[in-house]
């Protein structure tokens, strides 16, 4: 399926665009930003989890046995969940002490069903691609996420380089982002090495 009939990446981008909107004209404070991108994050994080927990493991590009190869995939389903989302709830708690406000929450339910739509879009489309795509490192596999969170650590020290201001550096870093990520991991080009017979 190519990317523009996917309908989960018309939802992601529309989502973002959305927010960008709604900052730069209808006045949606900055920590709403911040908070409804942190929860597509956690959001996203459920389920990439789900899906190193699914990976099948004769798509595993690793030369060991079935056995050790379904171990594996818990283990590092594992060691996602309590590294992500403990990065996740650090997280938290600096934007909570930095940017706590009344109006952290502004449209936060309609912004969280639509990454929730998208998310779960994206994973269907991962898990079909998952059975047809040539085999991986589930390794690999559990740092793909962590490229969405690169937006969150420029938007604190950018705006230094490129004289942005930290909100429009957060909003078309996050964007961008998010949209080559879908690209990249929903309809990757991953060539199967075999060796020779």
């Amino acid at each position: 399926m190519k990317i523009w009939k996917d309908s989960g990446f018309w939802i992601l981008l529309l989502v973002n665009v959305s927010l960008l909107i709604r900052y730069l004209f209808f006045a949606l404070p900055v920590e709403a930003v911040i908070i409804a991108y942190w929860t597509q994050s956690v959001i996203l994080g459920m389920f990439h989890a789900a899906r190193i927990f699914l990976y099948p493991v004769d798509k595993i590009n690793e030369p060991r046995s079935n056995e050790v190869k379904r171990k594996g995939k818990v283990f590092t389903g594992l060691f996602f969940i309590i590294h992500y989302y403990g990065f996740h709830l650090a997280y938290l708690f600096i934007i909570v002490v930095s940017l706590s406000s009344a109006h952290m929450f502004k449209g936060w339910i309609f912004t969280v069903f639509s990454f929730l739509l998208s998310g779960f879009l994206e994973f269907r489309t991962d898990i079909r691609n998952d059975r047809k795509n040539p085999r991986f490192s589930v390794n690999a596999l559990m740092f793909i996420p962590y490229i969405r969170i690169i937006p969150m650590h420029l938007f604190m020290a950018g705006p230094k380089w490129l004289n942005w201001t930290n909100e429009m550096m957060f909003l078309v870093l996050k964007s961008i982002a998010d949209v080559l990520f879908y690209r990249l991991i929903t309809y990757p080009k991953i060539k199967d090495k075999k060796k020779p017979v």
